[in-house]
């Protein structure tokens, strides 16, 4: 059980989950795509609520073992990367999360995507040197073409910038990925337990 404080200023318990199985607990990967995992209702004002919780995903068969960690400790986080345990991946945030269970459904391997998102990255801060935040690139699937859909957000408030890559870019990432993780500043993101071009951020 958790202890859940509302908007209303409110609390209450809620049966939320600290680890979950996804080859054994029917229904988690699609409740993660749809936005449903973790969420829970204020008994005392009736609000959908989806608390900013530590949890644990582990799937045997997928070879998974993450560790997801609230949003609001990332700052804790990256200001020292190497704290960070060892043994298991890290993802920070339900966003992270919901990323990572899209790029299982599509069969990607998700450091070849952080390699495409470093380069989409670089091309926008190219674009928007005057951007107030850091732009954050995301996968969102697959698209009708076959193409490797993203999203960047940050450039402008309140937009999200949408572009398309040929799948042959994704290929080409995955063959140039040992190579590349080795070199910086692809070795600052490709390895520890948490890779993701946001780890940059902390550097």
């Amino acid at each position: 059980m958790k202890t859940i404080t509302c908007r209303c200023e409110r609390t209450f318990e809620a049966d939320l989950p600290d680890a979950v199985d996804l080859d054994r607990d029917s229904g988690v990967f699609e409740a993660i795509l749809d936005g449903e995992f973790l969420v829970t209702t204020c008994p005392h004002c009736g609000e959908r609520l989806k608390p900013d919780i530590p949890v644990v995903v582990t799937s045997k068969r997928r070879g998974l073992a993450l560790r997801v960690l609230p949003e609001g400790e990332r700052h804790t986080w990256m200001s020292d990367l190497k704290s960070l345990p060892h043994g298991v991946e890290i993802l920070v945030g339900y966003a992270e999360l919901y990323e990572r269970v899209l790029i299982l459904k599509d069969e990607l391997d998700p450091r070849a995507l952080e390699i495409l998102k470093y380069y989409i990255l670089a091309k926008a801060l190219e674009g928007s040197p005057e951007s107030s935040e850091t732009p954050r690139v995301f996968y969102r699937g697959k698209d009708g073409n076959g193409r490797l859909s993203f999203g960047i957000e940050g450039l402008r408030a309140g937009e999200i910038a949408l572009l398309a890559l040929p799948f042959d870019r994704y290929e080409k990432a995955l063959r140039d990925m040992p190579g590349l993780a080795t070199q910086e500043p692809f070795s600052l993101f490709l390895s520890g337990p948490y890779a993701s071009t946001r780890a940059l951020e902390g550097s």
